[in-house]
């Protein structure tokens, strides 16, 4: 019935039920715990009784507003999009979630109703999340160099091939005095084909060709197709998916 995890929470079980003040989450100021044990089964507590403390324990997020500049540094426009996350090997769901894609951070709300605080669960423990009906995973590399490790965006996912985007933003700062000149952010989007002969970044469509083994059924669908690669414009994911789904059904 019970295993070794379950044994060391039965002191909570039974204090809580005894004495509930005594031993409820909020009442445990986890940043002054300093030995490592103690951390442990207090972390271990909170995950069975209070799983979202755990995730929020992170530092608070101050970068939020770079003033006088045109578009944030936000994924998508500045708003708290309902997702899931799994954390620590725990599955958050229903949470609001921010990816700031400039500094690279992860962003989760304080509470479920994302009117509170926002929080940095520390990025090296989160496994993957989801926004918007968008997947992204913590991508550890293992082709070379090719990519870094860190937080790219699933945008195609076969049996031949992944499409793995790393999403990126830049800060323009005016260079201008005049008065109502701004700042701005860019899109810097990079692409990435994970495929069984290796990995390529994906620049162009001749990029994209040779990362297919110029096989040329691709060539003459291409073709076909009229399909352009433009990095920077919407239809450039759009003709990437169309020719990855078409070299997934070649034999």
């Amino acid at each position: 019935m019970f295993n070794s995890k379950s044994w060391r929470l039965f002191p909570f079980v039974i204090i809580s039920m005894m004495c509930p003040q005594v031993c409820l989450p909020q009442s445990i100021d986890y940043n002054t715990i300093k030995d490592v044990r103690q951390r442990s089964t207090v972390e271990l507590y909170r995950s069975h009784f209070e799983p979202g403390s755990i995730l929020r324990n992170g530092s608070r997020y101050y970068k939020y507003y770079y003033h006088n500049t045109l578009g944030n540094q936000f994924l998508d426009p500045e708003i708290d999009h309902e997702g899931s996350i799994i954390f620590k090997g725990i599955v958050f769901k229903n949470t609001a979630i921010r990816y700031d894609i400039y500094n690279d951070l992860v962003v989760v709300s304080g509470s479920d109703d994302g009117l509170s605080d926002f929080f940095m669960p520390d990025i090296r423990n989160i496994s993957e999340f989801m926004v918007h009906s968008r997947k992204f995973i913590n991508y550890n590399d293992t082709t070379n160099g090719i990519l870094n490790d860190g937080i790219y965006e699933v945008g195609f996912e076969g049996e031949k091939t992944t499409l793995l985007v790393k999403r990126k933003k830049n800060f323009i700062k005016s260079q201008s005095q005049r008065q109502g000149e701004k700042n701005s952010f860019t899109i810097d989007d990079q692409y990435y084909l994970i495929t069984t002969n290796g990995a390529y970044r994906l620049r162009n469509g001749k990029d994209i060709v040779k990362s297919m083994e110029s096989n040329p059924d691709i060539v003459t669908y291409i073709r076909e197709q009229k399909l352009k690669f433009k990095p920077g414009k919407r239809s450039w994911e759009e003709a990437l998916r169309k020719v990855l789904s078409y070299y997934e059904r070649l034999e």
